[in-house]
């Protein structure tokens, strides 16, 4: 089956939850498409960020990383 990425071609796009299953499934899919991608997790990925945690989501927010100087 052929997945259809034709929307995002070329765009940046930030995959959350990398550490687990579906996430690195969808790494591995995404990584062969014309994107730049950028991926984060609790614990791995170009980012750190608990996205069940208030205090992880204030510090992103109150100072958002540099995604020009995140390494792909």
């Amino acid at each position: 089956m052929k997945s259809d990425f034709s929307a995002i071609t070329g765009k940046r796009v930030l995959l959350t939850g990398v550490s687990g299953q579906v996430g690195r499934a969808m790494e591995r899919l995404l990584q062969k498409e014309p994107i730049e991608l950028v991926t984060c997790s609790r614990s791995g990925g170009d980012l750190e960020i608990d996205l069940l945690s208030e205090s992880s989501i204030r510090s992103i927010s109150k100072s958002p990383p540099d995604l020009e100087q995140v390494g792909w």
